[in-house]
């Protein structure tokens, strides 16, 4: 049997050889592509965001201030107010400036306890406030934080949601008196974020005993858990040789 008969994509007559060697390019492209394409897409939605919701109401804002000393008039703010294009290209720029003055003077003491006065007046003045921003405060602290400011200590495998399924896990702290007492031994807190958005999740109090600890960083967990177990860290990754295709788990063999 010659290799054409053998290889469809070999014979340029065959349409499965055709539609093969035309899907397999086109396989690849995607691959190399789609990471960058999902990235600006992204970037173009939080951006967008932000324009139209802190960069135009600012740009206004500027428009306004401009017709009030006197530098525009009321047709021209009329007309420039309605342009996309004017209130972002204004505002968008002043709404970094503003995040990054608000940012460089919480790095201050005296700004510290101003914002910690300001939360106060907000917390006691409207109920409503005091239900939603304390959790969203913690959130922003866990994910927003730099690698050094993140309250998640180390990472971690545990047999969940049963055993023999292992799931990654962040440290959180050294548990709760109450439960170490119940328990009658210490039990640290685990959280067990959901993958491949890990914002959401579980936490888990168990002993230390029934933790793996990994030798991974923080950012590689999250790499990890976010490509749904394809981005293993280069330090972690195993080959795996089947001394027996019988479809049974025990006939594979890890090599490191």
């Amino acid at each position: 049997m010659t290799e054409e008969t053998t290889n469809p994509s070999a014979n340029p007559g065959n349409p499965e050889g055709k539609k093969k060697g035309f899907r397999n390019p086109f396989i690849t492209g995607l691959i190399a592509l789609l990471p960058t394409l999902i990235t600006i897409f992204v970037l173009v939605i939080a951006l967008r965001f932000f324009i139209n919701n802190f960069g135009r109401p600012i740009g206004q804002g500027i428009l306004y201030v401009l017709k009030w000393i006197g530098w525009i008039n009321k047709g021209q703010l009329t007309d420039l107010s309605g342009d996309v294009w004017v209130t972002s290209i204004l505002g968008f720029p002043l709404m970094i400036l503003v995040v990054f003055l608000v940012g460089y003077f919480m790095t201050s003491v005296v700004g510290r306890k101003v914002f910690r006065l300001l939360e106060q007046w907000l917390l006691n003045k409207f109920p409503v406030v005091k239900n939603v921003y304390p959790h969203a405060k913690q959130f922003t602290q866990v994910f927003l934080a730099d690698s050094n400011q993140k309250k998640f200590k180390r990472v971690v495998a545990l047999e969940y949601p049963r055993l023999g399924l292992y799931s990654l896990g962040f440290v959180t702290s050294d548990g709760m008196k109450d439960i170490n007492a119940a328990a009658k031994k210490n039990c640290i807190s685990v959280f067990v974020p959901s993958s491949p958005a890990p914002v959401t999740g579980y936490t888990i109090f168990l002993s230390p005993e029934d933790t793996i600890p990994l030798n991974v960083s923080v950012d590689e967990a999250f790499r990890v858990l976010i490509s749904g177990g394809v981005l293993i860290p280069p330090h972690q990754l195993t080959s795996w040789r089947t001394a027996d295709i019988s479809g049974r788990g025990d006939d594979a063999e890890v090599l490191t």
